[in-house]
């Protein structure tokens, strides 16, 4: 069982806890806002390792900050039990994913590092 507490930049206010425990991530698709045929996005894939990783380093951001960071149409998605209910997750490449609650509240994550590398 993979588990990753997440503290950093959560607060009571945005993900309605101190800190929130994901457990049991499983990817459960991996695909693009695009066609689904296209190019584009063939090399980008997650797995379960790989996502509890970004998730560990990224920190809860707000969705102008958002806007700070590259986009490509591309995602890997999936599910965990978390400390809240089970929780939706997506991650983007370049650095940016977000994590969906139970009650449908979303909090926006990015990871610094690539935001630093597209400025």
């Amino acid at each position: 069982m993979k588990t990753l507490v997440l503290a950093a930049g959560l607060t009571a206010s945005a993900l309605g806890a101190e800190q929130l425990t994901l457990s049991n991530v499983t990817v459960t698709e991996v695909g693009a806002y695009v066609s689904p045929d296209s190019k584009l996005c063939e090399g980008f894939r997650l797995n379960e390792k790989e996502a509890v990783a970004f998730f560990g380093k990224a920190v809860a951001v707000t969705g102008e900050q958002l806007h700070d960071y590259s986009w490509l149409p591309c995602f890997v998605r999936g599910r965990a039990t978390s400390s809240a209910g089970a929780v939706t997750w997506e991650i983007q490449p370049l650095g940016t994913g977000h994590i969906t609650l139970p009650n449908g509240t979303t909090q926006s994550f990015a990871d610094q590092a690539q935001k630093d590398k597209h400025e």
